[in-house]
């Protein structure tokens, strides 16, 4: 099992904040923001998703090391589960005023059916969340930090312990991806190696595998490999789940 939080290390975690904030606006952000989610806050997983009254669309999908149902968490909730999440109705209320709302799980579950907190939570080994409202004008996301059965739920005092560093967090994803003029930072292959996220693209280009091999000089094989690993930290298992992640 995971050790808890350590707060105690403070000049390492405002190191990890500095360098974030560094990064805004440049396509190495996705980077800074997994150490800050997999090291002061101990998550296992994490997703910034934003949200319209019509859609939603993924940001930033990474798993450290997926489990069983874990692999697809990201694909079942794209593809469908996004309407069914209490977060979206929450973060989309006209009356809601700009700013960072944190949530728990517990909070969180009140407002969830059985059957989607069955498919999201139970049934893949989620037993907690931390969820990072953060709403600037249209621009609405969610940051999502996990944590598996095998590493146990967050301390109950993490929120409280964490709320500054919590709050700076969104702050700083909405500064992010409010910088993005093309899009060009809204984008999840940004959390992949630059082997992994070039074979991403040419399979959303619509080349075949032994195609995409003979465009950058490897055998099939390590195609194959490099779109395993991809998909497996992208919590996804198929091309139409690639496509419907990386949607624009």
């Amino acid at each position: 099992m995971r050790a808890n939080l350590d707060v105690q290390q403070q000049p390492a975690v405002l190191a990890q904040v500095a360098d974030c904030l560094a990064a805004v606006g440049q396509i190495h952000f996705n980077r800074c923001f997994i150490a800050l989610a997999s090291g002061p806050l101990a998550a296992d997983q994490c997703t910034i998703f934003s949200y319209r009254p019509d859609r939603t669309r993924c940001y930033l999908s990474y798993d450290s090391r997926p489990l069983g149902r874990l692999r697809f968490l990201a694909e079942d909730y794209v593809l469908r589960g996004y309407a069914q999440d209490p977060v979206r109705p929450r973060l989309l209320r006209k009356s809601q005023d700009d700013g960072i709302l944190i949530a728990p799980l517990s909070d969180l579950s009140q407002h969830m059916s059985a059957d989607y907190r069955q498919e999201f939570y139970d049934a893949p080994g989620i037993v907690d969340k931390i969820a990072v409202m953060a709403k600037a004008g249209p621009l609405c996301l969610c940051l999502n930090f996990y944590r598996w059965q095998e590493s146990g739920p967050y301390p109950t005092d993490t929120i409280a312990r964490f709320k500054d560093l919590l709050t700076i967090i969104g702050r700083l994803a909405l500064l992010h991806y409010a910088s993005s003029q093309d899009e060009t930072l809204e984008n999840p292959l940004l959390t992949l190696s630059e082997r992994e996220r070039e074979v991403c693209h040419l399979i959303l280009k619509g080349l075949a595998t032994d195609a995409i091999a003979y465009e950058m000089d490897v055998s099939p094989h390590t195609i194959a490999t490099y779109r395993k690993r991809a998909y497996e930290k992208l919590s996804i298992n198929s091309k139409a789940a690639l496509f419907a992640l990386c949607s624009k």
